[in-house]
C-alpha cells in the first residue's frame, strides 16, 4: 500500500509542559527552512499527500507563514496538531488561504484539571483561540488526552464542545512512553475503569452534536464499511503514514521508536526510507497477533499497539483492553436490536460515505 501522508514535526519548541508527552529530545531543535523545503519535495514527488504539521508547538516555527505559502502551491492538504496556547491573529489568514484544518488540545475545560494535565496555566488561551476560530469560521477540531485528570471532567469538556458546535473530538488514552513512563503511575487510569464504556455512552449522549472519532471509528468497522484486508488499528501500521522529527529521523510510529525508526532524510534517500518502511511493513504483516483469529477482528483491528507494546512489552500482544472491546460490541449489537443506536449507526455511515469523517479514520 503506499504512504499517504506524513506527520511532520517543524520544531520541537514547546510552550506547554504535558507529564506524558512522548517527545523526550531533550535538544531545542526546529527545521531549517530551506532543508524543510528540499525534504518537502522529496515526499511530494513520491506522492505523499496530506501534510500533518506538528511539533512540539507547530505556530513557533519561526517559519510557518512562508514555508505554508510554498506547500500550498504544491497542491497537498494540510492539517496541525498544536496546543491552542499561541495567538492565532497572525495565522489566520494565511490558515484560510492554504485551505489548512487545526486540531487544538483541550484536555478539560475546568481549570485546575488542564493545569494538571498539561503543566501550564493555559485554558483561557485555548478557549480564546477558539473563539477567534469560530469567528474566523476556520476548520478545526479538538483532542483530548484521556488520563486520571481529565477523565474526571470529560463529560464536561464534551458538553462545551457541543455547546459551541465543535463536531469533531480526537480521543486517545495516555500511553506510557516519552516522558509518561516516568509519570505513568500518575496518569494511569484507575483499573476499573471501562473507558470504552465511558466513551460510548457519551457518543449516544452528544450525538449528533459530537462525533468522538474512537466510536466513530468502531462503528464503521461494526458497519462492515472499512476494508477488510486492513490488518492494524492505525494508519501508521497500515503502511498510511510516516512520521518525521526535526531531526530528520523516519519513523512508522513515533511512540515505539526502537522498533519503527526507518532512517535519516538529511542522510539517507527518499528511496532508502521508502525501501525499508516495504520491508518493515512486510515484517509486521507476516506476523500474526492472536487476534487474527477473532470474529470481531474487522471491528476493533487488534486496537493501538504503541499503548499495547508500551503496557506488555510485546508488539503481538492482546491489548490490554481486549475484553474491553469485546463487551462494548456487545453492547453495540444490543443497541442495534433495541433500535436504540439507529440515528447514530445512520449518521456514522452517512458521513464515512461522504468522506465528512474527521480525526484519522477518515484517511482511510
Amino acid at each position: 500500500m503506499p504512504v499517504k501522508g506524513v506527520m511532520l514535526e517543524l520544531t520541537n519548541l514547546c510552550n506547554s509542559h504535558c507529564p506524558y508527552c512522548y517527545n523526550r529530545k531533550g535538544l531545542e531543535k526546529s527545521w531549517n527552512l530551506n532543508e524543510l523545503k528540499k525534504i518537502s519535495r522529496k515526499l511530494i514527488d513520491k506522492n505523499f499527500r496530506l501534510f500533518s504539521l506538528s511539533g512540539g508547538e507547530p505556530f513557533l516555527y519561526p517559519h510557518l507563514v512562508e514555508y505554508l505559502k510554498w506547500l500550498h502551491k504544491l497542491d497537498v492538504k494540510i492539517i496541525f496538531a498544536s496546543n491552542g496556547l499561541v495567538t492565532i491573529d497572525n495565522f489566520i489568514d494565511v490558515l484560510k488561504e492554504t485551505g489548512s484544518s487545526v486540531q487544538f488540545t483541550l484536555d478539560s475545560v475546568d481549570k485546575d484539571t488542564y493545569i494538571m494535565s498539561r503543566g501550564v496555566d493555559g485554558l483561557s488561551r485555548v478557549l480564546k483561540t477558539i473563539d477567534k476560530c469560530k469567528e474566523a469560521d476556520l476548520d478545526f477540531t479538538v483532542a483530548i488526552t484521556i488520563n486520571s485528570y481529565t477523565i474526571k471532567t470529560l463529560d464536561k469538556t464534551l458538553k462545551f464542545c457541543a455547546d459551541n458546535e465543535i463536531d469533531t473530538v480526537h480521543v486517545s488514552e495516555v500511553k506510557g512512553v516519552g516522558k509518561a513512563k516516568d509519570n505513568y503511575s500518575d496518569l494511569e487510569l484507575h483499573p476499573l475503569c471501562d473507558l470504552y464504556e465511558l466513551l460510548y455512552k457519551y457518543q449516544k449522549k452528544y450525538s449528533p452534536h459530537v462525533n468522538i472519532d474512537f466510536v466513530n471509528d468502531i462503528l464503521v468497522g461494526y458497519l462492515g464499511l472499512r476494508d477488510i484486508k486492513r490488518k492494524y488499528y492505525c494508519n501508521a501500521l497500515c503502511g498510511n503514514l510516516i512520521q518525521i522529527d526535526p531531526f530528520g529521523n523516519v519513523y512508522m510510529c513515533e511512540n515505539i521508536p526502537d522498533k519503527l525508526l526507518l532512517g535519516n532524510l538529511l542522510n539517507d534517500s527518499i528511496e532508502y526510507i521508502l525501501t525499508q518502511h516495504e520491508n518493515k511493513m512486510s515484517c509486521y504483516l507476516n506476523n500474526s497477533t492472536k487476534c487474527d483469529t477473532c470474529e470481531n477482528f474487522h471491528i476493533c483491528r487488534g486496537g493501538c499497539r504503541a499503548y499495547t507494546y508500551a503496557k506488555t512489552g510485546s508488539f503481538f500482544a492482546v491489548h490490554p483492553r481486549c475484553n474491553e472491546m469485546l463487551n462494548l460490541i456487545e453492547h453495540i449489537r444490543s443497541d442495534e436490536e433495541k433500535g436504540v443506536i439507529t440515528n447514530l449507526l445512520f449518521m456514522t455511515e452517512l458521513n464515512y460515505l461522504a468522506g465528512n469523517m474527521n480525526g484519522f479514520s477518515k484517511w482511510v
